[in-house]
């Protein structure tokens, strides 16, 4: 990657995209934590120098009530008293008659400096029987996945999506004040919609971030009222698995892309020249968007990163000390005994101080086997 530092290799994760990963940076270094692609541990590594060297990953401890393949989507986020917060959906070993088991909300914190990372034991947020409904026949059960952070009047919220009124919203939230130890009940937004990303700003604006289908791009919208009233959605660019986050006084928007042009896509249904469209596939190009947080209009999307020989995946990007850190999980270096990339992926570093240039600004480019 052109302008960017040598990469520091955090840890080796089984393959799939895209991973749960997430990155923030706070009073005390950074923090990096993900889930091993099977669901079994959630872990966490740090670093006090901005990212030149990382504690030891280390797994975070699981209650006995947590099925040990059930976790995913972990979320960091430190709040104004410079406590670190980590959350993650689970499904516990409650059984139901149908043997349904719905995803709940768990949360741990951290309040140590870097390298002592003590984090309190995790605790449930939602009750796994609260989304479960039963009646005669009818058995469902409602998932509570991708939970996220905000502070909002003295109080730390986590929220999640839920398709237990989606008809409604897809938004929840539950409150604490006390650290964690007990929650308000949890609450629908009204007309909210799903994301994919959710991010809190440093003037307090949730912006939130997901994947239209036809064609698969990126929008983004943005709420100033903590979630009550959303802003008209605005479309970044063919892609999907946004990420959010902030450098400065700039919203960013970082996003995978193999896709091409709508002029591209015109063509491949038609065939070009006569002869059938062929979608290359194999690589994952890492492309953003930024604009100013209290107004203004979107960059043009520009690449960021280039997936030359390998892919890219779960891109996190993190603002450190006017410093820019891109966390992403790649195969890059690695083969096996026949060359080809393994089943063992590894998370990545790597740092570029701010202003960021893109390696590239042309939008897409059209590929086709003559």
């Amino acid at each position: 990657m052109d302008g960017w530092g040598t990469g520091k290799f955090l840890s080796s994760v089984l393959a799939g995209a895209p991973p749960s990963l997430d990155a923030v940076s706070t009073n005390n270094g950074i923090f990096v934590a993900w889930i091993e692609e099977d669901g079994s541990r959630v872990m966490v590594t740090s670093s006090a120098d901005g990212g030149s060297t990382w504690s030891g990953p280390m797994a975070v401890e699981i209650p006995e009530e947590v099925i040990p393949s059930g976790l995913n989507y972990v979320d960091l986020f430190e709040d104004s008293s410079g406590t670190v917060w980590m959350a993650w959906s689970a499904r516990s070993r409650a059984r139901f008659r149908n043997g349904g088991v719905p995803s709940q909300i768990w949360v741990c914190t951290s309040k140590p400096g870097v390298g002592d990372t003590d984090w309190s034991t995790p605790r449930q947020v939602t009750r796994t029987e609260d989304w479960y409904m039963e009646g005669g026949e009818l058995r469902v059960q409602y998932d509570c996945y991708r939970p996220v952070f905000a502070e909002w009047e003295g109080a730390v919220w986590v929220h999640w999506i839920s398709n237990k009124k989606y008809q409604e919203g897809w938004i929840w939230r539950a409150g604490t004040t006390d650290e964690g130890d007990s929650w308000s009940d949890p609450v629908l937004l009204e007309g909210s919609p799903y994301y994919q990303s959710f991010y809190q700003a440093s003037d307090a604006s949730v912006w939130i971030s997901g994947t239209a289908t036809v064609p698969q791009s990126v929008w983004i919208c943005v709420s100033r009222d903590f979630g009550y009233e959303w802003s008209d959605t605005e479309f970044l660019g063919l892609g999907a698995f946004p990420k959010i986050s902030q450098a400065e006084d700039l919203i960013w928007v970082t996003w995978q892309s193999n896709r091409f042009s709508p002029t591209a896509k015109h063509k491949a249904a038609g065939g070009v020249d006569g002869q059938p469209y062929v979608w290359e596939t194999q690589t994952e190009d890492v492309w953003f968007s930024y604009r100013l947080l209290s107004s203004g209009e979107w960059l043009e999307e520009a690449k960021l990163l280039e997936a030359d020989s390998h892919e890219n995946s779960g891109i996190v990007l993190e603002t450190h000390n006017e410093m820019i850190l891109l966390v992403y999980v790649t195969s890059e270096g690695l083969s096996d005994q026949y060359g080809d990339p393994p089943s063992q992926w590894r998370i990545k570093t790597t740092n570029n101080p701010l202003p960021i240039e893109p390696i590239s600004t042309n939008k897409y480019i059209e590929r086709k086997v003559q």
